[in-house]
């Protein structure tokens, strides 16, 4: 498409209508011929079609690397004898295969019915530490409350944010930042949670909170399986 505007002639060539265009100027004044045209076009094409190739070359890693993710969690529960072994092995993996830097562990106490501490995997600092061992969590309270309450996963792009944790504080002083929380069902009743941390702000696609569903699943079924041979 060739425009001419007051002192300027611009010639603009399309991308992608959702992408964006590319806008290509000249100070002096322009007759491009019809091949010229159409060579510009068929550039425009060939940046478009580069595009969608890298994009899914992108997307068929991403795939590569959720497989890769889900299949290092199912090793490490496999070799598991006892629910505390699955358990821990699922907590070391989950958080070495989607690559965050702590993870902790929480069992609900029967008979205060809160979430206390019980194991963690990876390192965040002596202080955020200190502060998730002596945490408790009550039902809805805190990130790991929250996704007791919901029987769900919860995302929360900066851990600093959630007043109602005891843990934002030092989160927001060591740097701390985004966390994802799981329940551990087993028979149907959340027995745990287990949470995991990042030190940068994290925007995580829904194809990788999907395949951390999976790997939700993945830890639940042999935790119960587990819980019933023993």
């Amino acid at each position: 498409r060739y425009i001419s505007v007051t002192g300027v002639q611009t010639c603009a060539l399309p991308i992608c209508t959702v992408i964006g265009t590319m806008d290509f100027f000249t100070t002096e004044v322009l007759d491009l011929p019809a091949s010229r045209l159409e060579a510009l076009r068929t550039v425009g094409v060939i940046v478009s079609q580069s595009l969608d190739s890298i994009s899914l070359a992108q997307e068929e890693r991403g795939r590569a690397e959720e497989l890769k993710a889900v299949t290092g969690v199912l090793r490490a529960l496999t070799s598991a004898s006892s629910e505390h072994d699955a358990v821990l092995g699922a907590l070391h993996a989950v958080r070495s295969e989607f690559g965050w830097q702590y993870g902790s562990y929480w069992s609900i106490d029967p008979q205060d019915r809160v979430l206390r501490f019980a194991a963690e995997s990876g390192d965040a600092g002596e202080e955020f530490r200190e502060v998730t061992r002596r945490a408790s969590f009550a039902q809805g309270v805190g990130l790991s409350g929250r996704a007791w309450g919901s029987r769900d996963l919860v995302f929360v792009p900066d851990l600093a944010e959630v007043t109602d944790c005891v843990r934002a504080p030092a989160a927001r002083r060591v740097g701390v930042k985004s966390g994802v929380c799981f329940p551990v069902v087993r028979d149907g009743q959340v027995v745990g949670t287990m949470d995991f941390f990042s030190t940068t702000t994290l925007e995580p696609s829904r194809e990788r909170l999907a395949t951390l569903q999976i790997g939700r699943a993945h830890v639940c079924t042999p935790v119960t399986l587990i819980y019933l041979v023993c």
